[in-house]
C-alpha cells in the first residue's frame, strides 16, 4: 500500500506541486518506507512553499524516527526561530496598527 501511496503523491505533486500539504503526504508515505531522505528533501519543498512550525513538526517527527540526532536538534532550533520571526511580525503588525489609528485620532481632533 505505501508504495501505491507514494507514486500517488508522485503523480498529484506532477499535476500540481505548489500546495505544501501534497509534500507533506508523500514525505508521510515515504516515511513509511523508511525513506528518509526522500520524506526530508519532500518537507523541505513544502517549506520552501510556506514557512509553517507544522511542516518543521513534521520534519522533527522524521528524523526523530531516523534517529538522527543532528537532523532533530537543527530542526528544534528551526522552530525557535521561526517562532521568534513570527512574533517579531505580530509586533511591528501591531505597532503599525497602533500607529495608524493614532494618527487617525489626531486627525479628527
Amino acid at each position: 500500500f505505501e508504495i501505491t501511496a507514494a507514486m500517488a503523491f508522485e503523480q498529484a505533486i506532477a499535476m500540481e506541486g505548489d500546495l505544501p500539504a501534497r509534500y507533506i503526504a508523500y514525505s508521510k508515505a515515504l516515511t513509511q518506507l523508511g525513506q528518509w531522505d526522500k520524506a526530508i528533501e519532500a518537507l523541505e519543498t513544502a517549506y520552501d512553499i510556506e514557512a509553517s512550525p507544522l511542516i518543521l513538526r513534521h520534519m522533527l517527527e522524521v528524523y526523530e524516527k531516523s534517529d538522527n540526532e543532528a537532523g532533530v536538534q537543527a530542526t528544534r532550533q528551526r522552530i525557535v526561530d521561526l517562532q521568534a520571526a513570527e512574533r517579531q511580525k505580530a509586533l511591528a503588525k501591531s505597532k503599525l496598527a497602533r500607529t495608524k489609528a493614532a494618527r487617525s485620532k489626531s486627525k479628527r481632533n
